[in-house]
């Protein structure tokens, strides 16, 4: 019998990338990660054409819980589920893609904090200068998302 790699089983179907909320088709069982079953809630199974319905899937999250999973960076960790989100932020193998000004440089993080520092100063020191600014409007979104969304639409209406 073949073993059994805890971390496939765990990739979404769809975006290939590690389920953090997992939820099944109805009609095939296939695991998705929660925002893909938006994406995929008005079309066709791939398997049975069928049209996707989804449901929570809690075995698998409770699954999840007991296993250790390897980072999809290739660092060599492997971390409890609970953990990974945490290391999949610091992890030293992370790629970042620089948009500043078109540049779309690709580096791991410390290369490209260096890449930032040495070609993009100026833009990094006017981030910062507004950073106080941008937090701000971030807070006042989250404390009243609603709000904010009937604000959004009432632009856009006129």
């Amino acid at each position: 019998m073949d073993k059994l790699d805890v971390d496939e089983l765990f990739l979404c179907k769809n975006c290939s990338l590690m389920i953090d909320e997992p939820y099944e088709s109805e009609c095939c069982g296939i695991l998705y990660c929660q925002n893909c079953t938006n994406d995929l809630s008005y079309t066709n199974c791939t398997v049975c054409k069928k049209l996707f319905k989804f449901r929570k899937n809690i075995f698998a999250k409770n699954l999840l819980k007991k296993v250790d999973l390897k980072c999809k960076h290739l660092c060599g960790g492997k971390f409890p589920y609970d953990e990974m989100k945490i290391h999949l932020f610091r992890c030293g193998n992370k790629m970042f893609k620089c948009t500043i000004d078109y540049c779309y440089c690709v580096e791991k993080k410390k290369q490209m904090i260096d890449h930032s520092l040495l070609l993009h100063s100026n833009e990094i020191l006017i981030l910062m200068e507004n950073y106080e600014e941008f937090q701000h409007t971030i807070e006042k979104i989250k404390s009243n998302p609603i709000d904010n969304r009937k604000n959004n639409e009432d632009r856009f209406k006129e």
